[in-house]
């Protein structure tokens, strides 16, 4: 059996054994945990601001698009109305008809032009060629009511002719006239997905 003594001596020389393999073991091993921890929580606190940042900013984006679209819907009174640019076009003739009517002038015809925009564009320009017979003052009236609008229209083209110059003073001056109109309409989500 072994001596009290030597019983406290083998603890001793255990308890050094066991410290000296935790400081030089154990703590190397607790400071690379640590290590790795601090740079995941550093790392995920990155992931988090980013996540708010986006998380901003596509609030801040969804903001502006509200206020684009609020923008935009204060000119639908100037677009054109009707669903799709067939339509737009019947509207804008049927418009032009009364128009000329009022300003004692004669609409001829009236067509829709091709378009070249992309279906992805939110809005379809209408382009439409079309004829008029009337005097000065019809022309004017008719022109100055086109552009005041509702629609708005931009005047793209505008031929005007004389059919009989060689007419004499005691008949009224008829002239006739060849424009090009375009206005903008809505494309909607139907055609756009075309």
């Amino acid at each position: 059996m072994m001596r009290t003594r030597d019983r406290r001596t083998l603890a001793a020389g255990l308890l050094v054994v066991v410290c000296l393999v935790t400081v030089f073991r154990g703590i190397p091993a607790w400071r690379r945990w640590d290590r790795a921890t601090r740079e995941e929580a550093l790392a995920l606190a990155n992931t988090l601001r980013t996540v708010r940042a986006a998380i901003a900013d596509e609030a801040r984006q969804a903001r502006e698009q509200e206020q684009r679209q609020t923008h935009l819907l204060a000119y639908a009174p100037w677009m054109i109305g009707g669903n799709g640019a067939s339509a737009a076009a019947a509207t804008v003739a049927s418009r032009l008809n009364g128009v000329a009517r009022s300003n004692h002038a004669e609409m001829g015809s009236a067509r829709l032009l091709p378009d070249s925009t992309t279906a992805d564009e939110p809005f379809e320009p209408v382009r439409i060629a079309g004829t008029l017979h009337a005097d000065v003052r019809g022309l004017s009236g008719f022109l100055g009511a086109v552009q005041r609008g509702p629609p708005l229209l931009a005047i793209r083209a505008l031929a005007i002719e004389q059919p009989d110059p060689g007419r004499g003073d005691e008949s009224p001056e008829r002239l006739q006239i060849s424009f090009v109109l375009e206005g903008l309409t809505y494309r909607s989500v139907s055609d756009s997905a075309r």
